[in-house]
Formats: C-alpha cells, structure tokens, sequence
C-alpha cells in the first residue's frame, strides 16, 4: 500500500507558526544516558533547585524544585517587567541561561524583605496560572476586557503578552498562538465575530469567536455571545479565518500573562 504524508505547505519560522504536535513517547531524565559534559550541566542544575539570585541589574532568579518529566529544570524569572516560569536543559537554553547565572550573586534575603515578598507573591500567581483556563478567563472576564481594548492595544506590556493557550489551527500550515490583544484588536475592527443564532427571542446582537481549528472548508470554531452568556461549538471553514486574525498578532510575547492583564485592569477600571 502506497501512504502518502499529509499536506503542509513549507513554514517561515518569522510567521510565528509551529507545527502540530506529534505525539511520542516521553523520556525522563531517568531514562536518559547523558555525555560527560552533559552529565556536569545536568548535576549542576540539580544542585541549583531551589537557589535564588540577583543580578547587579536586579534581574531576580530562583531555581524552582523538581525537574520535569522531560528533564527540564523550571526557574523563575523577574526583571521588573517580565515576571515568568521559564525552562532551560541540557539541550535548550543553556547557554542564555548560564550567561544569566554569570551575572548573577546568591539572594539571601527572606521574608520582611520588600523585593523577596514581591518576588514570592509575583511566583506563586505564576505558579498558579492555567494557561488551559485562557478562555474561561476571557469570558468571565469579558465586560472588563473589552472596556479597556484601547488600554490593552497601547500598553506594550499588554499588547505583547506572554503566549497561553489562545490559538487558531489550520491543517496546512499549523498552529498559531496569540495574546488576548489580537482577539481585542480583531473584535474591534469587525473581525472573528458573527451574528449570534442562539435566542430568536433577542434583537439581532454579536458573537465573538475564541477559538478555530480546521481545514479550508470545515473546522471547529469556538463561539461566546455576552449577551445570552452561552458558550457553544460550529462548524465553519477555518481557513479564512485563520488568516484574518494574523494582522492582529503581536510581533513579540514578552509582556504580562493574561490573568496578570486582568490584574493590571482591575487597578485602574
């Protein structure tokens, strides 16, 4: 029997468009017999779990406990303006992360101290994010975030957040994460939004999509109406959409989290 793979067009990796993931078996740093060289790197993680460090420009560090299931070790990064859970291995980010560490002195502060308690209350909201609950988090907060589209669309600390799970697949490229900016932004200007079907009750009023996956003429699209409060799944080809909302998305990611978005509006709503 002759297979034939899927179709995917080749991707520019400026698109800022990644693959579908493939699914494999995982490995754990257990299972792994690692090069001498390696070896030295991976132990010297190990004995950093649970450090913490700051640099003379005040950038903050702290090695979080536990590698993960793909041997990746977590830390904690603030600078001031990002305040996030990065990952670095043997094979991924080391050298940036060593050249960190280079800068760096042990933090010996503890609690009392004004930078160690903001640091600790900025890791634990971190600790706490589920980037999974992006879409929950849009619609309860939805009044919220659309009062303040212009706010968001300003500040490039809220433009540029940091990427969850908000994304938009299409069979023959891939998938392409986005800040909440970009729906905001196409919301705004007509775009991923249709007349909701839901209540024949109500005058004719907007839908907002979340969410689309498919191909060039089926897919799933994610659909939220804040007038009937109804969340709901159609049909509908996903391949139009997924190139209109592309314009909207932020060139770079390394602003706030979104429920650190929400944070920020809440102050000055």
């Amino acid at each position: 029997m002759i297979r034939f793979p899927p179709a995917r067009f080749p991707l520019d990796p400026s698109t800022g468009i990644e693959p579908f993931p493939e699914t494999k078996e995982g490995n754990t740093s257990d299972s792994l017999t690692l090069r001498g060289d390696k070896q030295v790197y991976y132990n010297g993680l190990l004995a950093l779990q649970g450090k913490r460090f700051i640099t003379d420009d005040g950038k903050y560090i702290e090695i979080l406990k536990g590698p993960t299931q793909d041997g990746l070790f977590r830390y904690f990064y603030w600078d001031g303006v990002s305040r996030c859970i990065k990952t670095v291995g043997i094979d991924q980010d080391l050298e940036p992360f060593m050249e960190l560490l280079s800068e760096a002195w042990p933090f010996t502060k503890g609690e009392g101290n004004s930078l160690y308690d903001e640091a600790q209350r900025r890791l634990q909201a971190a600790l706490a994010y589920d980037p999974a609950r992006d879409i929950d988090l849009i619609i309860e907060n939805f009044d919220l975030l659309i009062r303040n589209t212009d706010r968001i669309l300003a500040n490039p600390l809220m433009r540029n957040g940091s990427l969850g799970s908000l994304h938009t697949g299409f069979i023959y490229f891939g998938i392409r994460r986005f800040s909440v900016s970009a729906l905001l932004a196409a919301w705004k200007e007509g775009i991923w939004t249709l007349q909701c079907d839901q209540s024949s009750k109500k005058k004719a009023h907007t839908a907002y999509i979340l969410k689309v996956v498919g191909g060039l003429s089926i897919g799933t699209v994610d659909i939220y109406c804040p007038t009937c409060n109804i969340r709901w799944q159609t049909r509908h080809a996903a391949g139009s959409l997924f190139a209109a909302i592309q314009p909207f998305v932020a060139e770079q990611h390394n602003g706030y989290r979104l429920d650190e978005i929400i944070e920020e509006l809440k102050i000055g709503d």
